[in-house]
């Protein structure tokens, strides 16, 4: 899901200081270079979204969930160029969102049937059990990466995800852009539980189950940790950043 570079990487102060959880994985915590490559991620801008499919013979008795970020923590250390670039993101597991109403109506009509507080609680409930995202030991998911040259899909992104002790490499796209106070990265790509080392809820023996594959959009903004310091991307800074996740 988002930005990285070639240099290695040293070890640094914390980015946000009295907001950054004691728990924080190391991954996420730690920067290096010219403080004016060094980027924070900003949650109130950002987001991820997941969409989780029904999936089976019984997938009628079945409803489609939109899973959304509560918090995010990170940061991106910028190049000269966008294609310069490495970054850490870390999502805190127990804070993600389950089907929340504004989240669904946006997602369109794959979502729209109405769910009542139980059938989400026990959606989340499920989500976090041990033999899921086991969110009591594992409590972030923690990803990493570098950009590469552009395309024209966008700018290649090499990622890893560590989900529980499970690793999985991916590559993907994203539009990528310099903003007045940072970079913005926005993009979606599929991604299947399995690889992740997650066997999909299943239950009535498999005729009603998730769906292996996972749908995830992001919109992802980064702000320079010295707002003070020189742009550190080339190029024109949006004008019009938009006010919602948009696939």
């Amino acid at each position: 899901m988002l930005i990285a570079g070639c240099a290695p990487v040293k070890e640094a102060p914390p980015i946000s200081g009295a907001r950054t959880p004691a728990d924080l994985p190391t991954e996420c915590t730690a920067a290096a270079g010219n403080a004016s490559a060094l980027h924070e991620v900003d949650a109130q801008r950002s987001q991820i979204r997941i969409s989780v499919f029904r999936d089976g013979r019984l997938s009628h008795l079945g409803h489609n969930h939109i899973v959304t970020s509560g918090d995010l923590y990170g940061f991106v250390l910028a190049g000269s160029a966008f294609d310069d670039t490495r970054f850490a993101l870390c999502i805190p597991v127990n804070a993600l969102v389950v089907d929340d109403l504004s989240a669904r109506t946006e997602a369109g009509s794959a979502f729209s049937t109405s769910l009542d507080e139980s059938q989400v609680a026990a959606t989340r409930r499920n989500m976090l059990s041990e033999d899921q995202l086991a969110g009591e030991h594992y409590p972030y998911v923690v990803i990493t990466g570098r950009v590469g040259r552009e395309h024209p899909q966008g700018h290649r992104i090499a990622m890893q995800l560590k989900v529980r002790n499970h690793h999985h490499a991916t590559d993907t796209y994203a539009d990528i852009r310099s903003t007045e106070g940072g970079v913005v990265a926005e993009g979606m790509f599929q991604i299947k539980l399995s690889d992740l080392g997650i066997q999909p809820y299943s239950a009535l023996f498999g005729a009603l189950r998730v769906r292996d594959e996972l749908e995830l959009a992001y919109r992802l903004s980064a702000t320079r940790r010295d707002s003070s310091l020189p742009k550190t991307f080339a190029g024109n800074p949006s004008h019009h950043e938009q006010e919602h996740l948009t696939p």
